[in-house]
């Protein structure tokens, strides 16, 4: 089995790497993640779930490349083009970050993801990082977001039925006091995570040969 803090290095190999290459680096992480996908169709699902509610923000990328984007062509239709391509090649950067974190949230329990994350941020005491104040944000972060999950998904019907700003404002503010609330009553919890040993030897040249990968491999394109 793969360890966490493993995986959690992939992904920040594939997040920084993706778009160094150009469309190639596109390819090499597509040719990286589906075979996981396609192994797990479940995960798909998951992973289109969080890529449809970035939809909007992936339409402004392209429109800001397509209108505003500074280019030296001369035509119209040649920097409509030339925007499409630029602005394409970001928001597919973006959509393979969410398809490579996803696959790392449905393959790691939130246990193990918490000791990963303690472990890479461990090295890092000596500039004042503290791990474990580090490690209890996170938790609160990933508990927080499934409360918030559970109570949009509540209220998803009510929004898609007849949309008003009036009442998008209304139920914004009810669910503002709800969290301060919640906030204020919750009581102090005590965070135990059962820390993992190192990873084994084998397994850090996975991170060392993707970075190989995205470096030498688009060379032979």
């Amino acid at each position: 089995m793969l360890h966490p803090l493993i995986k959690i290095l992939s992904v920040m190999v594939i997040s920084i790497c993706v778009g160094l290459s150009g469309w190639h680096g596109i390819l090499i992480t597509a040719a990286i993640i589906f075979p996981f996908y396609i192994r797990n169709p479940g995960y798909m699902r998951t992973g289109w779930s969080m890529i449809k509610r970035l939809k909007w923000f992936y339409l402004s990328i392209l429109l800001v490349y397509i209108f505003f984007a500074p280019t030296h062509t001369q035509t119209l239709s040649t920097q409509f083009w030339a925007g499409l391509n630029s602005g394409g090649f970001r928001v597919a950067i973006l959509i393979f970050i969410v398809l490579a974190v996803n696959l790392l949230i449905r393959t790691c329990s939130q246990e193990q993801l918490l000791s990963g994350l303690y472990l890479f941020i461990t090295p890092f005491k000596w500039i004042g990082l503290n791990p474990h104040t580090f490690l209890s944000r996170a938790y609160l972060t990933l508990d927080y977001i499934q409360v918030l999950e559970k109570q949009l998904s509540g209220e998803k019907q009510s929004f898609t039925n007849k949309f008003s700003f009036s009442k998008l404002a209304s139920r914004l503010g009810s669910f503002i006091a709800s969290w301060i609330e919640q906030a204020q009553n919750k009581h102090i919890q005590t965070l135990e995570i059962r820390l993992l040993n190192i990873p084994h030897i084998w397994q850090w040249t996975i991170p060392i040969l993707l970075i190989v990968l995205y470096i030498y491999l688009p060379q032979f394109f």
